[in-house]
């Protein structure tokens, strides 16, 4: 409610009371009085005796002092610039699979002629990838690949170690799905990720893969847990590990992942990245996007992880695990911000093994 006596003030009262108070259910109506001056802006439904929404439920979710040995420090990384020199190499460990399949783009599809009206056609034809499948060479895509590889290096002499690692991508990291032909890689979505994705996975040679560069934030380059203190709608659960009091649930998968955490005697703290603003940059489709982690965890062996819970995998999911996976390598080569890693979780019953298995030393 807000008094006012200004017929003037009539559009911004209606229109600061059309804010809803629930987004969960959109069906649902909810209603504003406005006291005061009469007016009629539009047609508003009655009520008709139907009892006023109540504002759904939100729980504060803070830092505890009490819980000061449980608080996670992290970087906060706006980009990852390479350090390349005359020696280039790909970390093909880092890239997941491009998947190529019609789930993702249609191999074909039908044009219908009309006249004037879509229900009046005049029958129509199908387009499909022939003309280009005629045209596709593979060794012509893996010489642009290497080319636009190099490229922003202005090395011009690092095209053969380009294309050699290109050749490897293609060979190991392609999965073909279905029936699909296997020249449906010339289609350009496909060669943007891979393009995005190669890139993501290059690193210096010469004994020194995994160089990569943070860049971290220029006011506040190292973020924590600590001071944090908002409200949330979203489903929240007790924590006891967490410096947090509570971890706000995205998701029923979160809230078992959460539960794993508690219960596991090697994990010794975790929180919930939300508004804690640890974001990783990434490409996807030539557009720059920011994944944000689910958890982060640490270990009795003070190892730290970015852990994201998942359902179905999908081309945006593998391109954010690319970056969280160069993301770390970065964060791990300057030595300052403890040791990290990253794991993407299916299932929450493979929490522990998903822990035990990033830690173990490299045979």
């Amino acid at each position: 409610m807000r008094a006012f006596q200004s017929q003037l003030l009539c559009e911004q009262v209606i229109g600061r009371g059309l804010r809803r108070a629930d987004y969960s259910d959109l069906s649902k109506p909810e209603y504003v009085d406005v006291y005061g001056v009469p007016f009629q802006l539009l047609p508003f439904a009655n009520r008709a005796n139907t009892p006023p929404t109540e504002p759904p439920r939100s729980t504060l979710v803070r830092s505890i002092d009490d819980r000061a040995d449980l608080k996670l420090e992290f970087p906060r990384v706006v980009q990852v610039v390479h350090d390349v020199d005359d020696v280039l190499e790909i970390d093909l460990d880092s890239i997941e699979a491009v998947r190529v399949s019609a789930e993702f783009d249609p191999t074909s599809t039908w044009v219908e002629f009309e006249t004037g009206s879509i229900t009046t056609g005049m029958g129509g034809e199908t387009q499909h990838r022939e003309r280009a499948y005629e045209n596709f060479r593979i060794q012509r895509l893996a010489f642009r690949l290497a080319a636009r590889l190099v490229e922003p290096y202005e090395r011009p002499w690092l095209f053969p170690q380009a294309l050699d690692a290109v050749q490897r991508v293609l060979d190991t990291k392609i999965d073909y799905v279905g029936n699909v032909d296997h020249r449906e890689i010339c289609n350009l979505r496909y060669l943007t990720i891979l393009l995005e994705r190669i890139s993501a996975a290059i690193r210096q040679g010469e004994g020194t893969i995994g160089k990569l560069l943070p860049v971290l934030d220029e006011y506040e380059p190292v973020g924590s847990t600590a001071d944090i203190a908002f409200y949330t709608t979203k489903r929240c659960v007790p924590a006891i590990k967490s410096h947090l009091r509570h971890t706000a649930c995205d998701s029923t998968l979160e809230a078992k992942i959460a539960a794993q955490f508690e219960h596991l005697d090697d994990v010794t703290a975790y929180a919930k990245n939300d508004r804690l603003f640890l974001d990783i940059p990434y490409q996807f489709l030539g557009r720059t996007r920011h994944h944000r982690p689910d958890s982060i965890v640490k270990l009795q062996s003070d190892d730290l992880f970015l852990i994201d819970g998942k359902g179905e995998p999908s081309e945006a999911d593998d391109a954010k695990a690319t970056a969280a996976r160069r993301w770390v390598d970065a964060v791990n080569a300057t030595g300052q911000h403890g040791r990290w890693h990253h794991a993407i979780c299916y299932e929450p019953d493979r929490i522990p093994e998903l822990l035990s298995e990033a830690v173990a030393p490299t045979p």
